[in-house]
């Protein structure tokens, strides 16, 4: 299967036990602190990880585009990626983890979500995108994670939102959409732990899905 020109596939097997599936941001990393997280915790649970960085940013075409074109292009992206991982899983349960763009390559996904997933939606962009959209067609369960500093926490109040199936959203005060806590960066190490306390925490009470 031909990966997506724009994303740079990094595989780490596992036990055998599935397979987490890890989309980076625009700008933020694979190996960032909140991808970081979920990587940690799909390792402790056995599974393989499949990083995925995308370099969108450096092409200039692309970037010259109109919005729609680009997440119409984000969101096939994230389709194809879609089918790798499950190439690789072959039939396992399956973590799906995306950090603000990588959640647009998620909706990409909700055409055809698989069964025995995890979604883990984090930072979610859901201003100027049909994302929320998307969401509504996802089957959970899906864990969701906000800072109350971002452009997106707002909407992510709104009962549609915390209505949405299978949904369990924190929301951590202080942080902004790449993290940042405004209080510095102590304040922003404990905001990274506070996220990886909560994730770990759901998923414990999800745990019979993997």
């Amino acid at each position: 299967m031909t990966s997506p020109p724009h994303a740079t596939l990094r595989y780490e097997p596992g036990t055998g036990r599935g397979l987490a599936l890890i989309l980076a941001g625009l700008t933020y990393r694979s190996d960032r602190p909140l991808l970081a997280m979920v990587a940690a915790r799909a390792a402790v649970q056995g599974l393989a990880r499949l990083r995925v960085d995308f370099s969108y940013a450096d092409d200039p075409a692309f970037m010259a585009q109109e919005d729609e074109a680009q997440l119409a292009r984000i969101e096939a992206d994230g389709a194809a990626l879609l089918g790798e991982a499950l190439a690789r899983s072959d039939g396992r349960p399956l973590w799906v983890a995306g950090k603000s763009l990588g959640t647009i390559a998620m909706g990409g996904m909700m055409a055809a979500p698989p069964a025995r997933a995890l979604w883990l939606w984090l930072t979610p962009s859901l201003r100027g995108t049909y994302l929320m959209e998307r969401m509504v067609l996802c089957p959970g369960p899906s864990f969701s994670l906000i800072g109350s500093r971002d452009p997106s926490a707002a909407l992510c109040r709104e009962a549609a939102y915390q209505g949405l199936p299978g949904l369990h959203h924190v929301e951590i005060r202080g942080t902004d959409h790449g993290w940042t806590h405004e209080d510095g960066p102590a304040a922003t190490a404990g905001a990274e732990a506070d996220a990886a306390r909560a994730l770990a925490g759901w998923l414990l009470g999800v745990r019979d899905i993997y």
